[in-house]
């Protein structure tokens, strides 16, 4: 399969550019080899690294060596947890490297202040019913987030979630904000096709359609969620879009 763009073609929603991240977590296994293929194919433009440091969901998460191996990678790391966990995987501040922190876990207002001080590229996570609490917050204030990271099911986000009115409603927000927005959880063709000024979306099991699933098999289920021509090197893949 030839190489594709980094994002969207310029024609694709009146020109919005639209990334793909996959939910490294997700990909079975034999995750880090799959995620590296991912990558140097240019299946998809990014990684997503989720980092339980202890607590309930940790088993939920990668692992820190994983972490460390895949964090050269154009990727975002989102940070369940605090400063001094994140210290833990001795990775420093770099271009095509973000951090995400989850909102409201213990530490994490302190956390995503240091990592910026330190000179990260930090956003935050927010489940979609918690939103408007947070825009509130960050209305007017000049070092609020960049980058924001909308869940739109449960925190850690439950395997093939559904897309939700909150998650719509917390997207079309915080575009309007100015800021940039990925899309976590529920990702379809209905959510693409109903959100405007997207900036990412992650893919999890509604695309995979379940763990272990292959490069090529991941290459087909993206093209098949995007509008045809988006990705003319998937010209070999079959797009349902619309059907």
């Amino acid at each position: 399969m030839a190489a594709r763009s980094a994002c969207y073609s310029a024609s694709v929603f009146d020109g919005q550019q639209l990334k793909v991240s996959v939910s490294v977590v997700c990909l079975g296994p034999k995750r880090v080899e799959s995620a590296t293929e991912l990558i140097e194919r240019r299946i998809v433009d990014e990684l997503h690294l989720d980092y339980f440091p202890g607590g309930p969901h940790c088993s939920v998460g990668l692992m820190e060596s994983e972490i460390r191996e895949l964090a050269g990678a154009t990727a975002t790391i989102h940070l369940w947890g605090s400063m001094e966990s994140f210290e833990r995987l001795g990775l420093r501040p770099r271009a095509g490297l973000r951090v995400v922190v989850q909102q409201f876990v213990p530490g994490g207002f302190a956390a995503a202040a240091q990592l910026r001080d330190a000179g990260w590229d930090v956003g935050w996570s927010i489940e979609a019913a918690q939103w408007t609490s947070a825009a509130k917050r960050w209305v007017g204030q000049a070092k609020r987030p960049r980058h924001i990271q909308v869940l739109s099911t449960t925190t850690p986000g439950r395997p093939g979630g559904l897309f939700s009115s909150e998650a719509k409603a917390a997207v079309e927000c915080f575009v309007g904000m100015g800021l940039e927005v990925s899309l976590d959880g529920g990702v379809s063709e209905t959510a693409v096709r109903s959100i405007s000024g997207l900036t990412t979306v992650v893919i999890g099991t509604n695309v995979l359609g379940g763990r272990g699933a292959l490069p090529d098999e991941v290459a087909a289920r993206v093209a098949a969620f995007m509008p045809p021509g988006a990705h003319p090197s998937f010209a070999d893949q079959t797009s349902t879009w619309g059907e």
